[in-house]
């Protein structure tokens, strides 16, 4: 039972584990920091999926040119720059740009694969890429389990150390 004179809070949790987390911050830190990688391994094989899809399937894609420009397309706002993705939701202009220049950057190129070879030679790019991101997110996964595992029982174990020299530095009337 809890005595009534502490209360269970964030703070005097904080306080009570403190002394026992303090030695492995940095650890926990590392823990986070691995944690980050395979979710930015994820989204950045996604983001290579558009940019083959067009290169692979140009024909299919890309609509005819009928001459026609927008009407007021030359009063649009820095503000008014967005285009719509696939979920139908508004997507800022520069992210539209920087996934445009992750895909050139990985894709090492500028213009449009003209033969079937270059395309071939573009897929297997990109499954060499795709496949490396995945074994990195893989490993960072696995060392994300494994460090965040060592930090948690060094932790109880430094807890459970405490505890017992508390209790055996009790009289003895306490336990008799």
């Amino acid at each position: 039972m809890i005595p009534p004179s502490l209360k269970v809070d964030a703070r005097n949790l904080g306080r009570l584990l403190w002394p026992h987390f303090r030695p492995f911050r940095w650890g926990f830190v590392g823990v986070l920091m691995l944690g980050f990688v395979p979710s930015v391994a994820q989204q950045s094989a996604v983001l290579l999926i558009k940019p083959v899809w067009e290169v692979l399937f140009l024909e299919e894609i890309q609509p005819p040119d009928d001459g026609l420009a927008k009407v007021g397309a030359d009063e649009e706002t820095e503000e008014d720059k967005t285009t719509e993705d696939a979920s139908g939701l508004p997507t800022p202009s520069w992210v539209v740009e920087l996934k445009r220049d992750f895909s050139r950057l990985v894709l090492g190129m500028d213009g449009v694969p003209e033969g079937l070879a270059e395309r071939r030679g573009l897929l297997i790019r990109v499954a060499l890429i795709i496949a490396i991101v995945a074994f990195l997110a893989a490993g960072s996964n696995y060392a994300f389990s494994v460090l965040g595992t060592w930090i948690a029982y060094k932790v109880v174990v430094s807890m459970r150390r405490d505890l017992a020299q508390h209790l055996i530095g009790l009289s003895l009337r306490y336990h008799g």
